[in-house]
């Protein structure tokens, strides 16, 4: 949570700034199931949303490997709708990630056939990571 409530590069409270992302990977440790693990992510963002005024929080997608939350967009979606301020969590679009898991966005048809896989949470990515 202290990460959240300062700017890292100016060291501000929050409030004094605009638009700061949290880039959220959604891993889990095995340690609960991917429902536990899920609704445990949405009430940290709620969280982190209730202790803080402008934070925006995206979840970037995973490539899939192990014990991993987010390597679908179905996975995504269902934590946004646990979330209560939706206006403030989106996604991050992993490139790199994305292709590992199956999406193929090398060329233009790619990226616009990823439109069927994001149906659950149809917004564009708030955020790229290429």
């Amino acid at each position: 949570m202290k990460d959240l409530d300062y700017d890292p590069k100016h060291g501000l409270p929050m409030e004094v700034t605009s638009s700061i992302w949290a880039i959220l990977t959604t891993q889990d440790v095995g340690a609960a199931t991917t429902e536990e693990s899920i609704k445990l992510i949405a009430e940290c963002l709620n969280d982190a949303h209730k202790a803080t005024s402008t934070v925006v929080t995206v979840l970037e997608n995973m490539a899939g490997a192990g014990n991993i939350i987010g390597s679908t967009f179905k996975d995504i979606a269902v934590i946004i709708t646990l979330v209560e301020d939706k206006s403030r969590v989106g996604v991050c679009f992993d490139t790199c990630h994305g292709y590992a898991a199956g999406y193929d966005i090398s060329t233009k048809e790619g990226w616009d056939s990823t439109s069927e896989y994001r149906r659950p949470h149809p917004s564009p990515p708030r955020a790229l990571s290429l």
